[in-house]
């Protein structure tokens, strides 16, 4: 009996993670999705590609309970039985979106801080805690944004949950280095992308968001990848021998 790659893949149920889920629908391969909603036409697509794909509905902005469903889902793997096991954080909130100082609701920051920082780090927590020990190929994926390195107007909440992002892979690499069965990880910033979020922010003023220009204006020259060429991407980046040479990437640079 062929062995299968488990993929583990957050924020699935449009976007980014939809099109990373839709590129790994492959024989062997195994999907293990999680988002607040079911994504019923993925899970349409498996079927017919005769791949199996788990669907787990979850609020990703509640890390404890995050962790607890993570857990419970890896330790019901026996390791012998799969080939590799995968951990793809993608699923990301880019609200709040104001100047600091001018967000009235203060939990929407923990709540953005959670989803982008604080549940990808205590489910790494759990998967690493898991899997450290088992013989076989293991990777973490982060989806970070070059938001993670350059500051933008009114993005403070996002660009400093990817920047930890970022620090924490680094760390991570750091620490898997010296491990007999290392863990893999990449923090990736997969360029700018046509999905919803950029819908919402062609939206916005310039009081709102200063570079709301930029984006208008990548829209309007073509300048946007799909969410489709993304995960096409994205899963030849996974293919790769050398995944986690390198802790920080940027897919503009590979493709």
């Amino acid at each position: 009996m062929t062995k299968k790659n488990i993929y583990l893949i957050t924020g699935t149920s449009r976007g980014i993670g939809e099109g990373i889920a839709e590129a790994l629908l492959a024989p062997n391969n195994h999907l293990i999705c999680f988002s607040r909603s079911i994504n019923h036409d993925l899970r349409q697509k498996a079927k017919a590609a005769g791949v199996e794909l788990d669907y787990n509905t979850i609020d990703l902005s509640k890390p404890a309970q995050s962790a607890e469903l993570f857990r419970e889902i890896l330790e019901d793997i026996a390791p012998e039985s799969i080939a590799s096991i995968t951990l793809i954080h993608n699923a990301g909130a880019l609200e709040p979106l104001a100047p600091v100082g001018r967000e009235k609701d203060l939990s929407k920051i923990g709540q953005s801080l959670n989803v982008n920082l604080t549940t990808p780090i205590v489910t790494s927590e759990v998967f690493v805690s898991v899997v450290q020990n088992w013989a076989i190929d293991k990777k973490i994926l982060l989806i970070s944004s070059g938001a993670g390195i350059h500051p933008y107007h009114a993005w403070s909440m996002y660009c400093s949950a990817k920047a930890g992002l970022e620090m924490f892979a680094r760390c991570l690499s750091l620490e898997q280095s010296t491990e007999d069965q290392p863990v893999k990880v990449v923090a990736l910033a997969p360029g700018v992308v046509d999905t919803s979020m950029q819908d919402f922010l062609r939206t916005l003023s310039e009081d709102t968001f200063h570079q709301v220009q930029r984006f208008k204006d990548l829209k309007a020259n073509d300048q946007l990848w799909s969410p489709a060429f993304v995960g096409g991407e994205i899963r030849k980046l996974l293919e790769r021998p050398d995944f986690g040479s390198e802790v920080r990437l940027d897919l503009r640079d590979l493709v």
